[in-house]
């Protein structure tokens, strides 16, 4: 099950445990369970994890749902909900089935200054998940962010740049293709995303004690992320892995 990581992530809090979720939107194919009876058994899991939600809560995730025409949200790509009454239900969004999860590179364009160069205007979020397919297990491995590899994957001249560029796409890549490494990139793998297959790196458990309890602010409307890290810079990697794509407006250590 992959998720759109691109946007700006829901948050919600449950009725029922002191915590805070961040859910993001499971593209769907139609028709959906609302709308297929068919799928609707298949789709619902009541003996699974229900959240109870205020009922502000109920009319944002609502709203949420219709704007990114889903039925089903997620925070880790493993577990997904849909609204039933005033809870989150438990519901499994494959049964309908899911568009292809694309690849996003950032193209930055730059231009000389003197010796060196300087950014020419914002990033570009460009999709390059045919490119990526159909290279070989090889070709991937070497790629890294600025890279010729990366740099091969995105045309300037299509986008009406002449001068110097980079391209940046490795931790994009990793998350793609569910690896820790792009070297353990197989044409198995391969082979499997062109399927659908969508792969995660396995989660090793966390170490509760070790490292200091880090509280990082995330994007606007702000979003509180607490996590454990030995330093600022490892609370703010934990961050930009779980935020995506999200602006860092604050981080503290509270223990």
């Amino acid at each position: 099950m992959h998720y759109t990581r691109n946007v700006t992530p829901l948050l919600v809090c449950s009725m029922s445990e002191p915590v805070a979720i961040a859910l993001l939107p499971v593209p769907m194919l139609n028709p959906r369970p609302s709308t297929d009876t068919k799928k609707f058994a298949g789709f619902y899991k009541p003996l699974g994890k229900l959240i109870s939600l205020h009922e502000d809560d109920v009319l944002r995730v609502r709203k949420y749902m219709e704007r990114f025409a889903t039925e089903a949200l997620t925070s880790d790509g493993q577990m997904a909900f849909t609204l039933h009454g005033n809870q989150l239900m438990q519901c499994d969004p494959t049964v309908c089935g899911q568009p292809q999860e694309p690849l996003y590179a950032d193209f930055y364009p730059q231009y000389w200054a003197g010796e060196g160069v300087l950014p020419a205007g914002p990033a570009e979020r460009i999709d390059v998940t045919e490119k990526v397919l159909s290279m070989s297990p090889e070709d991937i491995a070497q790629i890294s962010d600025g890279s010729p590899g990366a740099n091969s994957l995105v045309d300037p001249e299509e986008r009406g740049h002449y001068g110097p560029y980079t391209v940046s796409c490795e931790g994009a890549l990793r998350a793609f293709f569910g690896v820790a490494s792009l070297s353990a990139v197989t044409q198995a793998i391969i082979g499997e995303k062109k399927a659908g297959v969508t792969r995660r790196p396995p989660r090793a458990a966390p170490d509760l004690d070790a490292g200091g309890v880090w509280m990082v602010g995330v994007g606007v409307p702000r979003v509180s992320f607490a996590c454990r890290a030995d330093s600022i810079d490892d609370a703010l990697a934990q961050t930009r892995q779980r935020f995506p794509g999200e602006p860092v407006t604050s981080a503290c250590a509270v223990i």
